[in-house]
């Protein structure tokens, strides 16, 4: 049987080192987050009419969804970007594994 956690994406500038991206996903999990996953990436988008391609950190959070507005909330305030990527959605997992992101949350 499986049960809704949420899931929500993110990212960091690729310039940052590996103990920066740990410590702020360490921040991340001590206001609620149950996990987060680390993930160098290579972004292309578009800013100020501009096509952009850079390095950055993806970060993917699981948080109960108890916590989806709190941890949304924090992660605004800390985000170094000024218009974040923040992404989230509802996510179904097992229920073991719900559980876990429920008591870690």
């Amino acid at each position: 049987m499986s049960h809704d956690i949420s899931i929500i994406s993110t990212t960091l500038p690729g310039e940052w080192k590996e103990f920066e991206v740990g410590s702020f996903s360490h921040r991340l999990v001590e206001h609620g987050v149950a996990c987060v996953q680390l993930i160098p990436i290579n972004s292309m988008y578009k800013w100020k009419g501009e096509v952009n391609s850079e390095k950055e950190w993806k970060l993917e959070l699981k948080v109960s969804n108890l916590n989806l507005d709190s941890v949304i909330k924090f992660l605004k305030e800390i985000h170094p970007y000024d218009n974040p990527q923040i992404i989230y959605w509802n996510a179904k997992g097992t229920s073991e594994y719900s559980k876990w992101v429920d008591d870690h949350s």
